[in-house]
């Protein structure tokens, strides 16, 4: 017997379609590029099937999003501390599906080649960084100004009478 595998959504969602999320996940936070590699396979094997039966892939391409999107949110800090819980729940308290939230402690080594693995907390607070298509901010480490930069971006203002958008 062959069980096949495939992308279309049943009653739970199909192993491929996790398996982006998951390899996706992995290569964030481990900065391994065989992770990313994976991922990106498994994606152009798919891609065909996607085009033909679109309505039926809605965790593909969710994954697929969540990979593209690359969006890392990593905080520095102790794990008891009210200050980084503080900023664990800014970012908790946005709408951010299509996230990684990391907690790591000061002084825990993170992996050759993340994008933050020289940086820690600023003059002894808890710190947060926002990691995004190998693009790292600057140190943060008020919750409400980490909740203000996950915010979504703002829409473009409306067409004046007479002007054109450039």
């Amino acid at each position: 017997m062959v069980r096949p595998r495939m992308i279309f959504d049943q009653s739970q969602p199909p192993a491929n379609s996790v398996m982006i999320g998951v390899l996706s996940r992995l290569h964030m936070a481990t900065a391994d590029a065989d992770y990313a590699d994976r991922c990106n396979k498994l994606i152009l094997a798919f891609t065909g099937e996607v085009s033909r039966v679109v309505l039926s892939c809605a965790s593909f391409l969710n994954n697929v999003e969540f990979a593209a999107t690359n969006l890392e949110i990593v905080v520095i800090g102790p794990v008891d501390s009210s200050k980084t819980l503080d900023l664990v729940a800014a970012v908790q308290s946005r709408s951010l599906p299509n996230k990684l939230l990391v907690v790591a402690p000061p002084g825990q080594a993170l992996p050759e080649g993340h994008p933050i693995k020289d940086k820690g907390m600023q003059n002894g607070v808890p710190t947060a960084y926002i990691c995004q298509r190998g693009r790292v901010s600057a140190p943060i480490t008020n919750p409400v100004t980490l909740s203000q930069m996950l915010q979504l971006p703002p829409r473009p203002q409306q067409q004046q009478q007479g002007t054109r958008l450039q």
